[in-house]
């Protein structure tokens, strides 16, 4: 546009005045770019658009992108989060089976079942992956089973001393429910529903365990037929601990007796466990 009362001999470029304009077509075309670089960064919340491989076209479309509502800019203008219903999510099985291949390719190369939780990391965001993925690590727990635990050291993790004292008598009803069943999702509710009573030497009193089993160790569990299999595993298996004041309501208690001659000498179940890795470990932890 020249500017009025402007002679048509002295136009240069100081006399146009320019506008941009924003069309439905670049709007579009950034979004698409947009859409694209979340969905190749995992569509995780948010991704740094300085970081990105957006252009610089459609990094100056951001805010025109912002006032129509297909995204947020934050953390002042370095970050960009891509409303969820403006997503290109992951097919669900796709990832999965991506998870598989990669799972059995790093066992293939002398990883353990425990290694395979690195892999989670980078699994994209999106409806149904997680529990898509979730079912490839079951099927591939329960192909493994205990065999590949008692052939590769660390299967399990790291040893955790969650029963200082009434392994006995919890072993004993974890033996119990395998011999009813083999069925390790039940077994794994056990566990759940379940508090094992035992000491801690530094506080007065029972103190009272819920033992957190991974779903791999139950497969393992489910497998096992002696005493030697169930505290092997279990020496692997997390918890949590309660007091007497703050026991979680509708759990079956295990009580510990501590006149039992087995009990006195707990730390006889774990010592001739498969995975000795540990033993130095256990026997501080021995009352």
């Amino acid at each position: 546009m020249v500017k009025n009362n402007e002679a048509v001999d002295n136009i240069d470029l100081f006399s146009f005045e320019f506008e941009n304009i924003v069309t439905d077509s670049l709007i579009e075309g950034a979004l698409a770019e947009v859409v694209a670089t979340a969905k190749s960064l995992g569509n995780s919340h948010s991704f740094n658009i300085n970081r990105s491989k957006l252009r610089l076209a459609t990094i100056n479309l951001l805010p025109e992108l912002e006032k129509r509502g297909y995204l947020t800019i934050w953390n002042e203008g370095v970050m960009c989060n891509l409303a969820d219903e403006y997503r290109e999510w992951h097919d669900p099985a796709e990832v999965a089976a991506d998870y598989r291949q990669r799972a059995y390719e790093a066992l293939a190369s002398g990883s353990t079942y425990y290694d395979l939780h690195d892999l989670s990391y980078g699994i994209p965001a999106g409806p149904g992956i997680q529990e898509s993925v979730h079912a490839e690590k079951v099927k591939i727990a329960e192909a493994l089973g205990i065999e590949h635990a008692r052939q590769n050291k660390g299967a399990f993790g790291y040893q955790i001393n969650s029963l200082p004292k009434g392994r006995h008598a919890a072993y004993e009803a974890i033996l119990q429910v395998i011999e009813e069943t083999n069925d390790w999702r039940s077994i794994s509710q056990f566990f759940k529903e379940t508090l094992f009573q035992t000491v801690d030497r530094y506080v007065e009193g029972y103190r009272y365990v819920l033992l957190t089993p991974t779903e791999y160790e139950s497969v393992c569990l489910a497998q096992s037929s002696t005493i030697k299999d169930i505290a092997w595993i279990i020496s692997y298996s997390g918890f949590i601990l309660y007091s007497e004041k703050y026991l979680p309501p509708e759990k079956t208690i295990i009580l510990w007796d501590p006149n039992s001659a087995e009990d006195a000498h707990d730390e006889e179940w774990t010592d001739d466990a498969e995975d000795t890795e540990y033993d130095e470990e256990k026997d501080d932890f021995a009352c």
